[in-house]
Order: C-alpha cells, then structure tokens, then sequence
C-alpha cells in the first residue's frame, strides 16, 4: 500500500507538471497569435531610386531609330595568389593556400580567353565595355593598351570588387550595372554628380550558367538567345536593354567560344538592334528622356 500510495502521489505530480506545460506552451501560442495579429515592421527599401512602372513611360527610341541597345560586359579581372578568394572551378572547402588550381584557371582569361573573346568581337564589328578591377591597370599595362587599341571602354569593378555610389558620381562615374531591376536605365540618387543604373541582366552571366548551374553551350545559347528574343519584341512597345556579363576564363574557352559567336550573330540578323557601349546607351538615354 505504501508503494501504491507513493506512485499515485508521483502520477498526481507529474500530471500537475504536464498540465502546467501544457498551459504554458498554450500562453506561448496565444503570445505567438498575438504577435502574428500585431502590425508588421514597415518594409525597408532603398531609397537610391523613384519607383516607376515601365508600362507607364513614355516610349523612346535609341539612335537610328533602333529599339534594343545590347552591349557586352567582360570581366577582366586580377587576383592574389595567396588568398583562395574568386570563382574557381573546383571545390576548395578548407581554403587551402596557395590554391593553384583555381588562381591558374583564372589567369587563363588574362592570358588566353580574353583575346579569344576579341577577335570574336572584331570579327562581329562591336565594342566592348569592361568591368575592370583597377589593379589591372598596374599588373597587365599591356593588356589595357591592347583593349584601348580597340576602344573598348573601361567601367569600374572596384580594386577589390567594391563599390559606393556617392563616391563613385564623385568621381565623374556615371552608371553602374549592380541594380538589377529594370529593362531600362534609369536614374539613381547620390549626394552629388549623376549616376545611372543599367541593365547588366545577371540573369545570363556567363558564372551561374555554366558554372554554377553547370549549363551546357547549348543551354547557355538557348538562355541567351530567350532573353534577346523577348527584350526584341519587348522594344516594339518600350525600348530596353540587353546587357551580356562575360568572364575571360568562362566564355573564352575553347569549347565555350563558338556559343558566343553564334549569339551575336542571331542578335545582328534582327532589325532595330544596336550595339553600343555602356556610356554610349546612358547618353542616348539622356538625351531622349
């Protein structure tokens, strides 16, 4: 009986315990609910731009009475050979140092692909606009002689892959392709200067394409024949702007490069397409809104 009456008054306590549990995780809940019903956080946004609809815009044209300005962006860049920071294009999980599988894949854009991805560009009759990293400038002198023989243009990429807005219009910078939200340029707000966003289309970046979702060229032409396809028919209604981010070391492979070819050269069988450089299109867009 001793043991009996002992286990009851266990079985009474614990169940005093569970119910008081219970009741709390049901305050919990109720707190919870509560907080859900309460007014949410007011939505932060940028305020480096006026909202805007693009069905809502007064349609222009770009010169020659084209509809879609397309222009190309390689990236031409320089890394430290002691840091494992970059795109690389095998896994280098404990960041292993110097990673010279990787540093080496790299410079083969510098080297190799860059000048693959010229002539193709000579042969088409179009100019590019380079994202540069400015340290370039001090390790490949030669190679800004040669792109300035082509009068490529020279957009900033940062010493580091860095930038401000408010420094750069400072400097006299007048766009920058990182907001990626428009099919058009547009203006954005800095504290002195102008500046300019203009659609760099990310979406075809030749980096997630084939190396992050390991695309074919195939399956990268099909993407960037799509995105041309629709801003063309697009541009009947509003012009736009096609933006093609390309990386030496990516697209100036071997077997990468004729996918490039074959894109611009099913952009240059369309009418009312120019090829144009980035300042180009944001002088054109200045003088037509």
């Amino acid at each position: 009986m001793h043991v009996i009456g002992h286990d009851r008054r266990e079985f009474i306590a614990k169940s005093f315990c569970l119910a008081g549990a219970t009741s709390l995780a049901g305050c919990g809940l109720r707190s919870a609910a509560a907080q859900a019903q309460s007014a949410p956080r007011p939505i932060r946004r940028s305020e480096r731009y006026e909202d805007s609809f693009i069905t809502e815009r007064k349609p222009f044209k770009w010169p020659g009475n084209n509809t879609l300005a397309v222009w190309f962006a390689p990236n031409v860049e320089v890394w430290q050979y002691d840091s494992a920071f970059g795109v690389g294009i095998t896994p280098n999980p404990t960041n292993y140092l110097p990673d010279v599988f990787n540093y080496a894949w790299r410079e083969y854009g510098i080297r190799v692909g860059l000048w693959r991805i010229a002539e193709v560009f000579d042969a088409a009759g179009v100019k590019a606009t380079v994202a540069l990293n400015s340290q370039v400038c001090e390790v490949f002198p030669k190679a800004i002689e040669e792109m300035k023989k082509r009068s490529w243009e020279f957009m900033g990429h940062g010493a580091t892959n860095s930038n401000t807005l408010d420094i750069l219009a400072e400097e006299g910078v007048q766009y920058c392709g990182d907001w990626n939200n428009d099919d058009q340029p547009y203006p954005l707000k800095v504290k002195s200067g102008k500046m300019f966003s203009i659609p760099y289309c990310n979406e075809i970046n030749d980096i997630p394409l084939y190396i992050r979702k390991g695309y074919t060229g195939e399956q990268y032409l099909r993407s960037v024949i799509d995105q041309f396809d629709a801003l063309h028919a697009d541009s009947s209604k509003q012009p736009r702007v096609m933006g093609v981010p390309l990386h030496p070391m990516i697209s100036g492979q071997p077997l990468r490069i004729k996918y490039l070819e074959r894109a611009i050269a099913h952009m240059k069988e369309r009418q009312g397409v120019w090829f144009a450089t980035g300042s180009e299109i944001i002088d054109a867009y200045q003088s037509s809104v």
